[in-house]
């Protein structure tokens, strides 16, 4: 991993450019601010999407005690976890050309998450394991374009490690998503507020995946 020698001087010539879509979505809603300024917010939410970058690579910002370390109040929109018709459109044909890739093993694990979903049985916490090059990935990404995008349902998608998120649709380091703080203490405990828009959405899905859980600590 590239280690910058003056990192301080990266980010302040790099700062308004990583912080820009953060600016224009102050502007356009200024509630997501909570009473920051809108260029305050805007930074520290590029901050904050930069330690969780780091954290996936088994870093943080805290290592870099040169740069800015308040970003943990910041509050960034979910908007990715928001499908307009278009996006569900296209999930529901991902899901069904998918579908048709499913071996025997895959499709009775896919079956078997989907009756959990719908509620029927009791299992509900559920865990899919095999070595690298098994079609975990596939499977996984047929479940959730099956469930958002042809049964409408909400879904959470997260992973342990930045690498494993950028495979799977939709998916946030688990760090981001449920706010763990860096570093964890006995007495730590997840930042999520209950007014956040976060907290609504894990109250409302129907389904949580949670890639390369074992990799947790």
């Amino acid at each position: 991993m590239c280690t910058p020698a003056e990192p301080e001087r990266l980010w302040d010539r790099f700062a308004t450019d990583l912080s820009d879509d953060y600016l224009r979505r102050a502007h356009l809603d200024p509630e997501i601010t909570h009473g920051q300024g809108a260029a305050e917010y805007a930074k520290r939410a590029a901050l904050a999407d930069i330690n969780d970058i780091l954290i996936g690579i088994g870093s943080s910002l805290a290592a870099f005690t040169t740069l800015p370390q308040q970003f943990n109040d910041v509050v960034k929109p979910y908007d990715d976890m928001e499908e307009n018709e278009n996006d569900l459109a296209d999930l529901e044909h991902l899901a069904r050309d998918n579908f048709l890739l499913l071996d025997t093993d895959q499709r009775r694990a896919f079956d078997t998450v989907m009756n959990a979903v719908q509620g029927q049985g009791w299992q509900r916490l559920l865990f899919v394991n095999g070595p690298g090059g098994t079609g975990k990935s596939l499977l996984y990404n047929t479940l959730i374009a099956d469930i958002q995008g042809r049964r409408r349902k909400h879904v959470v998608v997260t992973a342990s490690f930045e690498v494993a998120a950028l495979i799977v649709h939709g998916s946030r380091t688990a760090r981001s998503t449920f706010k763990v703080p860096i570093p964890i203490l006995r007495d730590s405990s997840c930042s999520i507020k209950l007014g956040q828009d976060i907290a609504a959405k894990i109250r409302e899905a129907d389904a949580i995946f949670w890639g390369e859980d074992p990799m947790q600590d």
